[in-house]
């Protein structure tokens, strides 16, 4: 049994730093719900770089879904609760 599974994975927090070509991630899509700063491909404080790249090593074959927040508002995690509303997928593993 040498079959590759997909696994679809969120990454919600402050983006990821597609630019910085020293990760060279691949990401399938996605959003930013930060106004002032619409770039979800990049990172405000590399959290989410770190992250993406962490489960990659671990699962080579993920799908990748962005989603950035402002992570300075004290509102992000009521923020973070209704992006996940919108966007249930029930095959997405959120992160």
């Amino acid at each position: 049994m040498n079959e590759k599974l997909n696994v679809k994975v969120a990454i919600i927090g402050d983006g990821v730093d597609l630019i910085d070509s020293t990760h060279n991630l691949k990401v399938s899509g996605g959003i930013s719900f930060v106004p002032q700063h619409p770039a979800w491909y990049l990172s405000s404080t590399g959290h989410g770089t770190e992250m993406a790249t962490l489960i990659r090593r671990v699962c080579p074959f993920s799908d990748l879904y962005i989603a950035r927040l402002n992570v300075d508002d004290p509102t992000t995690e009521r923020n973070a609760a209704q992006v996940m509303q919108i966007h249930s997928d029930p095959n997405i593993v959120r992160l």
